[in-house]
């Protein structure tokens, strides 16, 4: 998938934070100086480490294989999904940092950044990786939201996605669902105003404007 030596696109933007180089609020300092301070103390028995190749992973999938409906090349087709250094982190944070045991560090992540940043999609891509690239079998994703509405707009971008990548061939589209019959995975769009009455066992939940719900 062409991954990039020298020092991992994480640490980079981490490194650039720290130092002021990159602008930002206190909460990505912290992270980020965080991100460093665990990479200089990882040891046999810390219980923590960083797998570059998973991180380089998602990255991968982002920047080859998905596809921005709405931002169109010279060519008339649509470019790749590039992340921002601020995106690359957060991926690369989240799916890199490894527990002793091989399982993911963090099972929980907040995004907020400002409008044009493309917060939606890159939940979209994720849920994504999660049905067919992260070896989960029968995998559920859900784009959650206060109303049904606004839970399609995640999963719309997702199937916009599909529609216009390689993803085409393996994903098959149909009303309010995405499915990889391979490992036998879906992705759909859920809500308080049509909740699932059946027990939704998710291996992840992508919850879009997360400040206007009632309650946790």
């Amino acid at each position: 998938m062409g991954i990039k030596r020298g020092p991992h696109r994480v640490d980079r933007y981490a490194a650039d934070v720290d130092a002021g180089r990159v602008v930002a609020g206190p909460m990505v300092r912290a992270a980020c100086a965080r991100h460093l301070r665990d990479r200089a103390k990882v040891t046999d028995d810390w219980g923590y480490y960083f797998d570059a190749a998973a991180a380089d992973h998602i990255i991968a999938f982002f920047e080859t294989v998905l596809k921005l409906p709405d931002t169109l090349g010279d060519d008339g087709l649509p470019k790749p999904f590039l992340l921002t250094p601020a995106n690359t982190f957060i991926v690369g944070s989240l799916f890199g940092w490894k527990k002793a045991d091989g399982y993911r560090r963090y099972r929980e992540g907040y995004i907020e950044m400002g409008k044009g940043n493309a917060k939606t999609p890159l939940l979209a891509g994720i849920g994504l990786y999660g049905m067919v690239m992260d070896g989960e079998r029968a995998a559920e994703i859900y784009s959650v939201a206060t109303g049904e509405g606004q839970a399609k707009i995640l999963w719309i971008d997702a199937r916009r996605m599909v529609e216009c990548s390689e993803l085409a061939g393996e994903v098959v589209v149909s009303k309010n669902n995405l499915a990889h019959h391979p490992s036998m995975s879906f992705f759909r769009p859920v809500s308080n105003e049509k909740r699932s009455k059946s027990g939704p066992r998710p291996h992840m939940g992508l919850i879009d404007e997360v400040h206007e719900h009632a309650d946790g």
